[in-house]
């Protein structure tokens, strides 16, 4: 990025280690603010966790700097088999192409010094892809856009699958939802952005990131619907739950196993998730 791109104001990047404690704070304040606005989701516990251990030295990261002051910041983790970019996040007033893109390059090269030939990943929620789809491009990164969708939290009419009745989360369905969704994502894009989803384990750390940890919200057993076949009675479908905030539950894993597909199962689990959240008093 040159001055002239960026204006009076050139940004520049540097790592995590090299801040003062607290000078990504008024970021994540930020942060919470704007997805818990525009998403409907509180990010305070994960701020809190991603904090703690940029403190301790435990999480690396780029901060972009425009005048001396920290506007933004991407964090990563070192994986055995991929580096994970985790989030990625500029303030509002100073959110630009150019901003953006600084701080895509800051990250992208920081982690090539950390482990220089290592799988890159992210499935981070970027708020503003300027400047930052064009970095990522450059460097030899595929893109796969996602939509982020959201809907009333009512119960919806429609059609059962007469071959699978959908019931609540129960413990031992741990292994038979870690099969479903290892086979629902092998020759798929979502398998060729993320390869947790490429073996067993992955779908097993994926499986317990969601109903163990509150990264993705807190683990609504009641609310997640599982699809299970009547003859075999087999798992044949999952719909994963969190809630992310008092008024709004997150799906955070929808899968249906190729054998169940196209028989009007994943209609049914999302169903099943919109009624149970209405029950909980979710609005979305």
């Amino acid at each position: 990025m040159t001055a002239s791109a960026c204006g009076s104001d050139e940004p520049s990047t540097v790592p995590f280690a090299r801040l003062e404690p607290g000078a990504l704070d008024s970021l994540f304040a930020a942060e919470r603010r704007e997805w818990l606005s525009k998403l409907g989701w509180d990010l305070t516990e994960v701020n809190r966790l991603v904090s703690a251990a940029i403190r301790a030295r435990i999480v690396r990261g780029t901060a972009v700097v425009v005048d001396g002051q920290p506007v933004g910041f991407a964090f990563f983790s070192n994986e055995p088999d991929r580096c994970l970019i985790g989030d990625f996040y500029v303030h509002p007033h100073h959110r630009n192409a150019c901003v953006n893109g600084a701080l895509a390059e800051g990250v992208i090269a920081q982690v090539r010094r950390s482990r220089p030939r290592v799988r890159i990943e992210s499935q981070a929620l970027c708020l503003d892809t300027r400047g930052v789809a064009e970095v990522f491009l450059a460097r030899g990164f595929a893109r796969h856009e996602r939509s982020y969708m959201t809907a009333p939290a009512v119960a919806r009419a429609g059609s059962r699958p007469v071959d699978a009745s959908v019931r609540s989360w129960r413990p031992a369905d741990r292994h038979t939802v870690t099969e479903v969704i290892l086979s629902s994502y092998k020759g798929t894009i979502d398998g060729a952005i993320n390869c947790q989803y490429r073996t067993r384990d992955g779908c097993a750390d994926l499986v317990e990131a969601l109903t163990e940890t509150e990264w993705c919200g807190q683990f609504l057993p009641d609310v997640t619907r599982v699809a299970v076949e009547r003859a075999s009675g087999r798992g044949v479908g999952v719909a994963i739950a969190t809630r992310v905030s008092p008024t709004t539950v997150h799906i955070g894993q929808i899968s249906v196993h190729p054998r169940g597909q196209g028989r009007g199962i994943g209609a049914a689990l999302v169903r099943g998730v919109l009624e149970a959240s209405e029950a909980e008093g979710a609005e979305r």
